[in-house]
């Protein structure tokens, strides 16, 4: 009798087992999608508070160092706010502050892909081609820097 399930299981397993796998890789995909927005999101919004203090106050370049340094303190494992990072976010949001149709591009793709386009890529044209070819043709970084 045991047996009987077993072979019943071989024949049907393959096919269970390859519409759980395509399920959890949609949902991990999907997930990370969500997360890469809500990530893009926050470094827009950083770099847009980062630009908005520095001409309300005056602020220096020294701020980010040290925005840095204390992001640091308080968020010891977390990754992303070196200043560095900082500065690609102020970059960020003064490249695309003025472009609404590029602004939804961006959240669309990897952190690494925008730092990768705006800082290579000058014209509006160019840029939204290389935005909406990395999302859609889902270039990964290398490919991207070789095209």
């Amino acid at each position: 009798m045991a047996k009987k399930k077993l072979s019943f299981l071989n024949k049907n397993y393959k096919s269970f087992l390859k519409e759980i796998k395509t399920k959890i890789l949609s949902a991990r995909i999907s997930a990370a999608r969500r997360i890469n927005k809500k990530l893009i999101k926050l470094y827009w919004d950083i770099g847009r508070t980062i630009v908005d203090r520095q001409k309300k106050y005056g602020w220096g370049k020294s701020v980010i160092e040290k925005l840095a340094e204390d992001l640091k303190l308080e968020f010891e494992n977390a990754e992303g706010f070196s200043s560095r990072n900082l500065w690609y976010m102020r970059c960020f949001y003064l490249e695309y502050c003025a472009e609404p149709i590029l602004q939804q591009l961006v959240a669309e793709i990897p952190w690494g892909h925008n730092i990768l386009i705006f800082t290579k890529v000058k014209d509006g044209k160019a840029r939204e081609y290389y935005l909406k070819s990395a999302y859609e043709l889902g270039w990964s970084r290398n490919v991207l820097l070789n095209q």
